[in-house]
């Protein structure tokens, strides 16, 4: 079994030969970045990736008292976990508090030698500071399946739904495996393909089954939760929120289950709405009440 997992992936191949430059993935990243801020007194950031840890870090780096630039490439902040109304009450939040976000962006180019100085934006701006990390996805750790000549995927090892490469006496989970259509880099997501390879191992194959997870942002000032799909197709039934209540949500509902849902709003408010997304409820009692746009009664159908 392969569990080689993966890297942070930088923005172009000098971007870490600068001493005040980094990428998050790890919570050694995570050290290293705080470890430089006390040491060189950084007072100003570019954090260059505005998905789940880009968001974190810009967070976390404002906290620690530096003005903080987020530069996402994609027209929203979060855009594969939130859709426009989500994405936009959290950019919000996070300009409330102090940082700066630039979405439909990208680096040209990083500018300094020996540390970097400053970022130049595709569309003419430069951004200075003295501090920038990298959150831009990560990076399978595929050298040891290439030197054993197996297929490779997109980013990964490619594997069928029992974690198989294409020698059946080798499988590959975690982070390293490439399973089209299944989302990774969340431990739940690798023990569970643990758990596949193993049973296939003892003779007792079960296919894979990406398991429920609801990611939570680790933010202190704002309450944000997200699991499955979070945009309606054609035929689905969509409940949302009002426009200007205190916090967005959002449940697609697909043949009759719940497909997925997000909420985005003031800290301590999502306790009901994360426990339907954990263990899906039969939502007809409350379907008027969730077509007005009123998630009330969802604690009280939680309770029943």
């Amino acid at each position: 079994m392969l569990a080689t997992g993966a890297r942070g992936t930088p923005p172009d191949a000098s971007f870490l030969s600068h001493a005040n430059a980094f990428v998050l993935r790890s919570a050694d990243d995570a050290r290293a970045i705080r470890d430089y801020v006390h040491r060189c007194g950084a007072r100003r950031a570019v954090v260059v990736g505005g998905g789940v840890l880009g968001v974190e870090a810009a967070d976390a780096l404002n906290k620690l008292g530096l003005k903080v630039t987020l530069l996402q490439r994609a027209e929203r902040l979060m855009n594969a976990q939130l859709d426009e109304q989500g994405a936009a009450r959290l950019q919000a939040y996070l300009e409330s508090i102090g940082i700066q976000v630039v979405t439909r962006c990208s680096v040209s180019r990083f500018e300094g030698q020996p540390q970097l100085q400053a970022a130049q934006l595709s569309h003419g701006p430069r951004v200075r500071a003295d501090l920038f990390v990298a959150a831009l996805g990560i990076q399978a750790n595929t050298f040891l399946a290439e030197q054993a000549g197996l297929a490779l995927g997109d980013n990964g090892i490619r594997v069928n739904r029992h974690m198989q490469t294409d020698d059946p006496d080798i499988y590959a989970v975690g982070d390293v495996a490439d399973l089209r259509g299944t989302p990774r880099g969340l431990w739940p997501i690798g023990a569970a393909h643990a758990a596949t390879a193993v049973e296939s191992m003892l003779g007792a194959p079960l296919p894979y089954a990406t398991p429920r997870i609801v990611l939570q942002l680790k933010c202190e000032g704002i309450d944000l939760r997200s699991q499955g799909e979070t945009v309606a197709r054609e035929g689905d039934e969509d409940f949302h929120a009002r426009e200007g209540d205190a916090a967005w949500w959002r449940l697609v509902v697909r043949h009759g289950q719940l497909a997925g849902g997000l909420y985005v709003g003031p800290p301590g408010t999502a306790k009901a709405f994360t426990k339907l997304l954990q263990q899906p409820l039969d939502l007809a009692p409350i379907r008027a009440e969730l077509r007005a746009g009123r998630l009330e009664a969802l604690g009280q159908l939680a309770r029943g």
